[in-house]
């Protein structure tokens, strides 16, 4: 991680991953996503509650968002009054509050990367987590001026576009990683 200069492989992350807390059809809960996070060396915090409003001002704000939905409402397995569980996380990209969209990427689904979707199903599809959000809500800048440059990270050099990402909070890119995958 840029913040902690210890670089993670892709196999070292998927290591980190507790597949005892990852239930059979509910996908990757709130809390492990956090810890993940955090041992990855990035830090995030999860909320409960939030409102569309104040997604839509950390959004605005540059943070990094991940949500915890009912993917069965968003990818038309069941109605709105369907399982009312959450069971899966995507990370939610723009909100257009006055056309009444969303924007996020999807990890589970082949044509979700920047997937449109109306606030309406959004809304009701992130209800059934209790409007939870796992949020990186910490810049580079201000975890380095209170931490320190690790060494690792001093010599990671950084183009124009990659640095305005990563002097910004995170951003989350939900990942897919099947058991099957690690043999």
């Amino acid at each position: 991680s840029l913040y902690t200069g210890h670089q993670l492989t892709d196999l070292d992350f998927v290591e980190l991953v507790d597949f005892e807390a990852i239930s059979e059809g509910h996908g990757l809960p709130t809390t492990e996503a956090e810890r993940l996070l955090e041992d990855a060396g990035i830090p995030a915090e999860i909320r409960t509650d939030v409102s569309v409003e104040e997604l839509d001002q950390l959004l605005q704000d540059g943070y990094g968002v991940t949500i915890a939905i009912d993917s069965g409402e968003v990818w038309g397995q069941d109605t709105v009054d369907g399982d009312q569980e959450s069971d899966h996380m995507v990370m939610v990209t723009e909100i257009d509050l006055e056309h009444g969209i969303v924007r996020l990427n999807d990890s589970g689904s082949p044509d979700g990367r920047s997937e449109t979707m109306s606030l309406e199903l959004f809304l009701d599809a992130w209800a059934d987590s209790n409007n939870q959000a796992v949020i990186c809500d910490v810049s580079l800048d201000e975890y380095w001026a209170e931490h320190g440059v690790p060494e690792a990270a001093e010599d990671i050099v950084v183009d124009d576009a990659l640095g305005a990402a990563v002097r910004s909070p995170w951003a989350l890119l939900p990942i897919t990683v099947q058991q099957s995958d690690l043999s």
